[in-house]
């Protein structure tokens, strides 16, 4: 991602009159430039994470976007909602648009984060600041900003799980998800930033001023356990040794 004309080695076309994130692909060995695809919009988007299943070298960017609708390629995506979107696609290893989704409700939604299972399900990271629904599942966030996790078919993108944590806090409180990773049974690590009193999805509400978390949730994103530190920091990068 980044501002147009970013990609050493190859030409961007900005279609839109905002900014415009993009991916870029470089061989690994020689560094040599492959290619390039832009995300077009009716606004500025800007990619926040990307996720490749080293299986088949698909490739999963994600994101916001101020506008109505954004190209994936020849896919358009559409949500009328006047609002800050989510969004998530699929590219192939050419870099040719499997498909694409804008993610939004009422209020803003922001993904932040992505990764792919052994198996080849997309997990995506992310917050909403009202209720959401996506193909079916609904997201309560009536109080305050709610963490989302959503675990989507990698052939046509459409979600089989979708959990919100968080939003029940009546003084405001807010959790974001700004890492991710899946271990090999398939659990969830998640990191990020909590403020103020926050739920985990244990049902416990916990109080603080800004702070790192950390939390592994089991496949379904019940909770195993929470970690929370004191101070001012976040969880921007994680990884698992298994």
């Amino acid at each position: 991602g980044g501002q147009p004309g970013d990609a050493p080695g190859g030409t961007l076309t900005v279609t839109g009159t905002g900014s415009e994130g993009f991916l870029v692909k470089y061989d690994g060995g020689t560094g040599a430039f492959i290619w390039v695809q832009g995300f077009s919009d009716s606004g500025s988007n800007f990619t926040q994470a990307v996720a490749v299943n080293r299986n088949d070298g698909s490739i999963y960017p994600i994101g916001y976007t101020s506008g109505t609708s954004m190209t994936f390629g020849s896919h358009v995506a559409t949500n009328p909602s006047p609002t800050i979107h989510g969004f998530i696609a699929k590219y192939d290893s050419a870099g040719v648009a499997a498909w694409g989704r804008l993610l939004g409700g009422s209020g803003q939604v922001i993904c932040t984060s992505v990764t792919v299972d052994s198996a080849g399900n997309v997990y995506l990271g992310g917050a909403t600041a009202a209720n959401l629904t996506i193909d079916g599942f609904t997201v309560a966030a009536s109080r305050s900003t709610a963490m989302i996790f959503a675990r989507f078919n990698a052939s046509d993108g459409v979600a089989t799980l979708v959990k919100g944590i968080g939003g029940n806090s009546s003084v405001g409180g807010s959790v974001s998800v700004l890492a991710m990773t899946i271990d090999s049974s398939s659990n969830m690590i998640a990191s990020g930033l909590a403020t103020g009193e926050v739920d985990f999805g244990d049902g416990n509400l916990t109080a603080g001023t800004g702070s790192l978390y950390l939390a592994k949730y089991k496949s379904n994103f019940s909770p195993i356990w929470i970690r929370r530190y004191g101070g001012r920091g976040q969880g921007l990068s994680l990884c698992t040794d298994t």
